[in-house]
Formats: structure tokens, C-alpha cells, sequence
């Protein structure tokens, strides 16, 4: 009778296990040593191993085609026109039940023209009686011989001539099976012979699987949660016997049925509900064990994680006076309040979810913390506080460079350091021209020669300073790096300097005498403060000289550039 089975491929899902395959077979026929004869499998007495697994016939023989690298399954020969002849060999194999199986073969066939061949893989514990299934006969047999494989075959298709990978199973077992067959048949055709390959066969196997869900729990300090956790048998392996579920610890902070739930809790059934009250502590993890015919399995680990929802706010600056700090989201445990350093300010009261925090004016800063003591993960919460006082009178300072062709560009303007930021301006006939916030103020506007005045004001979150004022007087020059005074000059370039400053000094009257031509004997660097900082001297007749200024932070400098007469003074910014 022809009997006709249909393959569906099946794709796996990615599925979670904490098993990995324990055992597998991937047997590869390509350069497997066989004989390139009938009944390849008879050959020498057997049994032949290829891949590490034995291998026997069954029905027909099997012949091993050496130029396709593969196992050769005869259906039908040329002087033979009988209905179902086919070709088995079997596989041994340790098949456990209840475990889960995938198998998957490279197999095809020559010609399909001359009629499908259906390709069976089946399971038995035994195998025949040789004179039932006749292994030793040269190319394939009739159906009487074979027809035990097709009352309940596990996988079939028919073949083709494409050589990719069939997925044939993706099972799990009832029963411990010992052998896999692998059978190629036909009906009757008016052909030559058709041919079945099959160059590999790969058998991989799981471990009955178990998931615990949900596999994470977020427990929250003063809410209270009823939670059941579920086993899911992933491959339906079936015949559990019982299911331990370990909570990590006697002290777990669950309720079972009412009462404190110990560290192990066994069930029948896959599923466990636990409770915890507003104010537990639940961060021990559970994991089941599961019991069955064949040994115990473990589940994943089901992680359970306490947080405490509690905040602090108030304010992170004050000007001195009164500041309040509360604690929010607090339901399980009390709040103790503290200072550091505690001689800054003082607290209204220590304990409580409000506290109000009392502060000089005084330009220092302090932590105000909240000790949350509770039976529910205690924490320790803390707000930094500066706490400040409006800026100071503050001064401003500057100086002109002179620019050729009649226009100045104003340098750089200094205040009083210290505040948050500054708010510059500079005014002539037509207003403000530019506000910046840094304490030095680089005007980059040409103006034009005239007297000017440049205005800034301090400013921080208690409010601002005085406006000082600075005046200046800007005057036609020709020279945009040299200052002049009467027939001699001084240029300090660059300006900004980073590294090294380099001093000229010459005279701009070719007629005077030697004795009265400028040269460089000393200099001096000065900061904001008048505190001499280096002075350097120079043999007579220097006329230029390099200062280096690596090892000064980048500011405001005063150059004094004496003659051995008098001093010139210039100012000079180093910037990096």
C-alpha cells in the first residue's frame, strides 16, 4: 500500500533553559572510512562507527558512495518493477524519555524525474530478526521487510535534489528508545534505480526544562504584594512527581498561607503564591527544584528586589536664614536629621520628616542628611547646601592698546574675583556695546579714540554687588604692540602669552647718544595683588629679552621694565 507522509518544518523557539544539551551526535559521512561496497554496514563483522556512533543494516544493502561523500539508499534497480522497494540501516542511539530531541539531515536524491523517494526516520528498542528484514540482500528490498517503520514513523519527506538542511524532528519523547532508523523507499516506477543520499545526520538533545516566572519582582517599601510564581514544563516532558521551591532563607520576608514562609516549600503542582505585608524586606531569590522519573531539574532563579521610594528635597543654596528639608514617600521607619559640619547652622528639630535648616550669611558649605531608619531597607539620604552671602564691592581695573589707522581695540578689563558671574558693560555715546558674565572682560568692538567708560557688577544667587566703574582714555597711536614714551618704546608680544613673553626695547630717534638709548636691565611679574612674583636681571645693552611664563596659572600680570633709571609698565594676560 502506498502511504504518503508530508514534512512540516518546524523552527524552534528560543527558549529559556538552564540546561545546555547534555548529550548530542553529529555524524558527518563525509571521509568516514566506509567501504565503498554493498551491505557497507556488513563489511568486516561490524559494527562500523561513523561520528562516534554505531551503525547496522536493517533492510537491503547500503552502499557508501565515495565520490558524493554520503550514505547510497537504493529504492528500486533496473530489472525490478515491484511495487515499495526500499533500503534501512539503523542508528544507535541512547534516546531518554522525557527529554526533548531535534534532528536534522543533509539528504536528497538524483533524480526526482524518476519519482519521489520518501525519506522515514523511525524508533525502535530493538532491532529484527535478520531473516525478517533480510539486511544482507545487494540494493533494496520489498515492503514486507521494512513496513514496522511506517506504523509510526517519527519524521518523512519527500526527497529532492536540493542538498540543504531538512529540520526532520523536534520532539520530546514518552519512552527511552535505543535505535534511530533512517529509511529510503519508492513505489513502483519504470526506472533504472533512484537513489537516496544522506551525508549527515545531527542529533541534538535537551534535558527536560523548567522556567520560573516572573522572573523578576520589584517588592516597594510600604506597598504590600500578593504574587504567584509559576513552573512551566518547556518541552512537556511530563510525570512530575513534586516541586521544592527554595525562597534563599528562612528570614525571606514572604507570608505563606498566612504565616512566615520558610526556606523550602514543597507542592504538587507548578505554582506557589506568597504575600508580603508594607513593610517586609523580600530580597531573597527563588528557584524551584523539580523532581520526575530520571534525576531532579532546577529552574531558573527568580530575582526578587526591594526599593524604598523615599526622596529628600530643599534647596542645594541659601543665603543664610531659614531653609526646609522634607522626607517624602516615607511609610515604614523613622527619620533622624543631622548636620556636617554641624557649627555652620542648626536644625528646628532632629527627628520627624521635616526639619527647617537655620544658616548665617557666610560664604561655606554644609550636608544636611536624613537618616531613614527601617525594618524595609534603611537608606541614608543627603543634601549638599553652599551656603552664600550677596558679592562683595568689588573694583575694576584696565589699560588701552593702541591700533594703527586711528581706531582702538579695547584690551582686556579685570574685576574682583570671586562672585558667580559678572555683567560688563561698556558705554560711550550710543550705550552699551557688550555685557559678558566672566570677571575678566575681553572687548573685542574697535572704538574709536575718545574718553570711554566700562561698568560691571557682581552677581550670585543672594544678589548682586556695587557697580564700579573704570574710565579710560583712548588716543590715536601707531603702533598696535608698542606703548610709546617720547623717543624710546617697550613691545611685550605676544599678548595674550602662554609660554614665553618676549620684551623689546628701542629707540625711535636714531640721533640720540649711546648713553641715552634704551636698554633692558630688570624685570619684574606682579600679580593683581602687588605681590613680586620673579624678578630677572640683564647685563647692559640687552635690547631683548625672553621671559617664560610656563609656571604661571593663566591671569592678569603686571610687567614692570626697568632701564636701570625707571621702570615701564606693562600688562600682559597669560591664557592657555
Amino acid at each position: 500500500m502506498q502511504m504518503k507522509y508530508f514534512l512540516h518544518v518546524l523552527v524552534m523557539g528560543i527558549l529559556f533553559s538552564l540546561h545546555s544539551f547534555s548529550q548530542s551526535a553529529n555524524i558527518s559521512y563525509i571521509n568516514a572510512g566506509l567501504p565503498e561496497i554493498r551491505n557497507t554496514f556488513n563489511a568486516g563483522g561490524g559494527p562500523f562507527k561513523v561520528g562516534g556512533v554505531e551503525h547496522y543494516p536493517y533492510s537491503g544493502g547500503v552502499l557508501y558512495n565515495h565520490n558524493d561523500s554520503a550514505i547510497s539508499l537504493q529504492t528500486q534497480i533496473a530489472s525490478t518493477n515491484a511495487p515499495n522497494l526500499g533500503t534501512a540501516y539503523a542508528i544507535k542511539y541512547p534516546f531518554k524519555e522525557g527529554y526533548h530531541y531535534t534532528i536534522q539531515a543533509v539528504a536528497w536524491q538524483t533524480d526526482p524525474s524518476q519519482g519521489a523517494i520518501q525519506l522515514v526516520f523511525s524508533l525502535i528498542n530493538q532491532r529484527p530478526d535478520p531473516r525478517d528484514s533480510d539486511p544482507v540482500t545487494n540494493g533494496p528490498v520489498s515492503q514486507d521487510h521494512w513496513v514496522s517503520l511506517l506504523n509510526s514513523p517519527l519524521a518523512a519527506t519527500y526527497l529532492n535534489k536540493d542538498k540543504s538542511t531538512r529540520y526532520l524532528v523536534n520532539s520530546t519523547f514518552d519512552q527511552a528508545y535505543n535505535y534511530l532508523t533512517v529509511l529510503a523507499w519508492q513505489g513502483a516506477v519504470d526506472a533504472a534505480g533512484s537513489w537516496a543520499f544522506i551525508r549527515q545526520i545531527a542529533i541534538n538533545e535537551t534535558p527536560p526544562t523548567y522556567t520560573l516566572a516572573p522572573a523578576n519582582i520589584n517588592k516597594v517599601c510600604g506597598t504590600p504584594i500578593s504574587q504567584t510564581f509559576t513552573v512551566t514544563d518547556v518541552y512537556n516532558s511530563g510525570k512530575v512527581s513534586s516541586y521544592e521551591w527554595d525562597l534563599g532563607s528562612g528570614n525571606n520576608g514572604w507570608l505563606y498561607n498566612g504565616a512566615p514562609a520558610p526556606q523550602i516549600i514543597h507542592t504538587a503542582t507548578p505554582s506557589l503564591s506568597l504575600t508580603a505585608d508594607a513593610c517586609s524586606v523580600t530580597n531573597s531569590n527563588i528557584v524551584v527544584r523539580v523532581t520526575r522519573p530520571g534525576g531532579t531539574y532546577t529552574s531558573n532563579t527568580a530575582v526578587i528586589t526591594t526599593t524604598n521610594p523615599v526622596t529628600m528635597s530643599g534647596p542645594s543654596q541659601s543665603c543664610g536664614g531659614s531653609s526646609t528639608y522634607t522626607v517624602s514617600n516615607l511609610t515604614c521607619g523613622d527619620v533622624t536629621w543631622s548636620l556636617s559640619p554641624g557649627a555652620i547652622g542648626t536644625l528646628s528639630n532632629t527627628t520627624g520628616t521635616t526639619t527647617t535648616l537655620t544658616t548665617p550669611a557666610q560664604n561655606q558649605g554644609l550636608t544636611v542628611y536624613a537618616n531613614v531608619a527601617t525594618t524595609c531597607l534603611p537608606k541614608t539620604l543627603s543634601q549638599p547646601v553652599t551656603v552664600l552671602t550677596k558679592p562683595k564691592n568689588i573694583d575694576v581695573w584696565g589699560e588701552p592698546v593702541c591700533q594703527e589707522g586711528g581706531l582702538v581695540q579695547v584690551s582686556t578689563f579685570d574685576a574682583t574675583p570671586g562672585a558667580d558671574s559678572y555683567n560688563w558693560s561698556l558705554q560711550n555715546g550710543s550705550g552699551p556695546i557688550r555685557d559678558l558674565p566672566q570677571h575678566t572682560a575681553e572687548i573685542l568692538q574697535k572704538v574709536g579714540a575718545g574718553t570711554h567708560t566700562i561698568y560691571v557688577y557682581a552677581v550670585n544667587a543672594c544678589g548682586q554687588s556695587n557697580t564700579a566703574s573704570f574710565d579710560f582714555t583712548v588716543n590715536r597711536c601707531s603702533s598696535v604692540a608698542a606703548s610709546q614714551s617720547g623717543n624710546v618704546s617697550v613691545a611685550v608680544s605676544p599678548n595674550p602669552a602662554s609660554n614665553v613673553v618676549v620684551i623689546t626695547a628701542h629707540t625711535t630717534n636714531s640721533a640720540l647718544k649711546a648713553s641715552e638709548k634704551q636698554d633692558i636691565r630688570e624685570v619684574r611679574i606682579i600679580d593683581k595683588t602687588g605681590k613680586l612674583l620673579r624678578k630677572q636681571s640683564f647685563p647692559a645693552g640687552t635690547t631683548s629679552a625672553n621671559i617664560h611664563v610656563e609656571s604661571f596659572k593663566p591671569d592678569i600680570y603686571i610687567l614692570q621694565i626697568g632701564d636701570g633709571k625707571t621702570f615701564t609698565t606693562r600688562k600682559i594676560r597669560i591664557a592657555r
